[in-house]
């Protein structure tokens, strides 16, 4: 077959020609080869989009950027509350009042409200007695 068919006919008595000459008419997706215009029409639309990507692109990181500074905050304290839920307590820095148990060599804290909150084996230094102990302990005064 040839390449061309009726390329010597005006537009018009060519689309006729084809109809009259054709076996059927159908619908088909075939590959259209851009001229050097289309070409350059297509390259200047995608650097176009390009650009507006870009601007966008920009524009999307400096919200993402905002969004994500403000759920800073809440995402520290989400933390800390699924932290305390799994531990079931809470550290508390307090003054605490530390009692010493001779008998039984344990040093015991206990915060303002009189609970215990911490209970350890007594240091070294810790059972050495105080003059002040001393002297109680023989009930003698200075």
């Amino acid at each position: 077959m040839e390449k061309e068919l009726f390329k010597n006919k005006e537009p018009l008595a060519r689309l006729q020609m084809l109809q009259d000459n054709c076996a059927a008419i159908e619908k088909i997706t075939y590959p259209h080869q851009f001229s050097e215009e289309e070409m350059e029409a297509r390259k200047t639309s995608l650097a176009n989009l390009d650009i507006e990507m870009s601007e966008l692109e920009a524009e999307k990181k400096a919200v993402q950027d905002r969004i994500k500074e403000k759920m800073k905050p809440i995402t520290k304290q989400r933390g800390k509350l699924i932290e305390d839920i799994k531990r079931k307590y809470e550290d508390v820095t307090d003054e605490c009042y530390k009692f010493l148990d001779r008998e039984t060599r344990t040093a015991c804290y206990y915060n303002g409200n009189g609970d215990l909150v911490r209970e350890r084996p007594m240091e070294a230094q810790e059972m050495q007695k105080t003059i002040q102990e001393d002297l109680a302990a023989t009930g003698t005064d200075y």
